[in-house]
């Protein structure tokens, strides 16, 4: 398998420059729905038992629905829902932590979220999903959990100890700088299709569930 990953924007971010906040802020960019993230996100997140934690959640829908419903269980403030936002660098600017926990069967591949998480020199706490596996290299560029009480002592441990996000953080802002750079990753595409135009040729044909009904001839 042949694959070049989807390049950072460098010039879209810029330099970010984290912000002073008051709160201790782990984000979540993306689609805020239970075909993608974990079941339980809301539960993981309220056993994170730390002062002063802020969860910042933005999706693309302004109307987050049922899901958006169920935060209400939970104290008041805990959650907090942006909605769209065009300018993540802003929210990533505040965060402490990047926290998406995905459920094992979701359907994202190159999870662009992390990635620029990553360059904004966030540790990123996520489930070692195969995609997750392929974009982060666990306690180095981020951390990779493989059940609920990992994901929620992730998060504690990295709130108590701000030299260790600080050390993730920074691996992996430089993983990306090193590797995700927009003319690296088109020249490795690029590659790849000079590959396969020098394969030999030959017809293929794929077996198919749908009968052909076209009885006519050439």
């Amino acid at each position: 398998l042949r694959y070049a990953t989807f390049p950072i924007d460098f010039e879209r971010f810029g330099t970010i420059q984290p912000k002073t906040h008051k709160d201790f802020n782990v984000g979540y960019i993306g689609t805020f729905d239970y075909s993608k993230m974990h079941k339980n996100f809301f539960s993981m997140s309220a056993a994170v038992d730390v002062p002063k934690i802020k969860f910042i959640i933005c999706d693309h829908l302004d109307d987050i629905g049922k899901v958006k419903l169920e935060a209400q269980k939970y104290p008041s403030g805990n959650f907090q829902f942006m909605g769209f936002t065009e300018n993540i660098k802003s929210i990533l600017e505040v965060l402490d932590v990047f926290g998406y926990p995905l459920n094992a069967n979701h359907y994202g591949s190159g999870e662009q979220a992390i990635s620029e998480a990553m360059y904004a020199g966030l540790p990123v706490v996520a489930f070692s999903n195969p995609a997750e596996q392929e974009i982060i290299s666990h306690n180095d560029t981020g951390i990779l959990v493989d059940d609920e009480q990992s994901y929620v002592e992730a998060i504690k441990t990295l709130h108590f100890n701000s030299a260790e996000r600080t050390r993730i953080g920074m691996n992996a802002h430089r993983h990306i700088i090193e590797n995700f750079n927009p003319l690296q990753c088109f020249q490795k595409l690029e590659s790849i299709y000079k590959e396969v135009m020098e394969l030999n040729k030959e017809s293929r044909t794929f077996k198919t569930l749908i009968e052909n009904n076209n009885t006519s001839k050439n």
